[in-house]
């Protein structure tokens, strides 16, 4: 079934746009989201759809890079480091779509995915962050001890073991290329409760980390034959401006509020895979109850009470 140009238009635009504010609030890139769209709306096959997903999530990151490169929110030394890692991985996995083409396998491989993806959200509300960043301190070569300023002047300093971040990356790196996710979905939760690192550096340092993953996994689309330029660059043209909105409104979120807004949207997003893997979910269906929550959360949780204000110097 072949849809009329003008609708692929508007629902790339449309859709595309949506998507980039969810993407780059969440620091997930999107890629969860995409897939469904570009196999079940536009009728693509799962293989082009995984491809062309992982474009839309490498344009898509370079306007969420720039965002938060502006607001000097990004730990620049962790992501390329553990980019570095993850990239040999995501080649790996983005040659094993080509393997794994029975539906039995790559269920299972979404079920342990977004298990583990409805576990992280739900531990990451669940977990109070008492540590003080003064007492995280620490010497060896691989303790990374960081402070980073932004341009508002608010400090965040954190410290942790680059090693412990090491198989989560990894992780990240294969599932991207296997699944056309971007793995933000991985590391988001990953430098959460490994890397004990404040909400808003998460967000804007997986967003920067997603723009070497989903490169390496283009690339090796782009060389299969399995990415669809013009749907790519028609979301993408969206995805890029909501993309500026969703870092604003990071920005203007306290670190409790954009941690609350992550967690719920990795919750809702998993619990609809999981069911959609026995029993069928219409992506259409799927994209409303995220959009809804997303914009319930957004509201409700960044709601300002009277004489509120965050310390100067942000926690985890």
């Amino acid at each position: 079934m072949a849809l009329e140009l003008g609708v692929i238009i508007i629902l790339g635009l449309v859709l595309g746009f949506l998507i980039g504010i969810y993407a780059a609030l969440s620091g997930t890139g999107g890629g969860s989201l995409y897939g469904p769209v570009f196999e079940s709306i536009l009728f693509l096959p799962v293989n082009v759809a995984i491809g062309t997903s992982l474009f839309v999530v490498f344009l898509n990151s370079i306007s969420t890079t720039h965002a938060y490169f502006r607001q000097k929110r990004i730990d620049f030394k962790t992501g390329l480091y553990l980019a570095a890692v993850s990239c040999p991985f995501n080649i790996v996995g983005s040659l094993m779509t080509g393997v794994v083409t029975g539906s039995f396998g790559k269920d299972v491989m979404k079920l342990i995915f977004y298990g583990f993806v409805l576990f992280s959200g739900t531990y990451m509300i669940a977990k109070k962050n008492n540590h003080d960043p003064k007492n995280l301190a620490c010497e060896g070569r691989w303790i990374f001890n960081q402070k980073i300023v932004d341009k508002d002047g608010k400090v965040f300093e954190y410290a942790f073991s680059f090693m412990k971040i090491v198989p989560w990356a990894a992780l990240a790196g294969f599932l991207s290329g296997f699944l056309g996710i971007g793995g933000g979905m991985v590391m988001v939760p990953a430098f959460n409760f490994v890397c004990n690192m404040p909400v808003h550096i998460i967000v804007a340092t997986s967003g920067f980390m997603l723009l070497f993953n989903s490169l390496t996994g283009s690339i090796v689309k782009f060389s299969v034959g399995e990415v669809d330029i013009f749907v790519g660059l028609l979301f993408a043209a969206g995805s890029i401006f909501g993309a500026q909105i969703g870092a604003k409104i990071a920005k203007g979120s306290t670190s409790k509020g954009l941690k609350i807004n992550i967690s719920i949207l990795l919750i809702v997003l998993a619990v609809f895979k999981i069911i959609d893997v026995f029993f069928p979910v219409d992506d259409i269906v799927l994209m409303v109850v995220v959009g809804v929550t997303f914009v319930v959360t957004v509201v409700i949780v960044n709601k300002k009470k009277p004489n509120s204000r965050e310390n100067q110097i942000q926690k985890p």
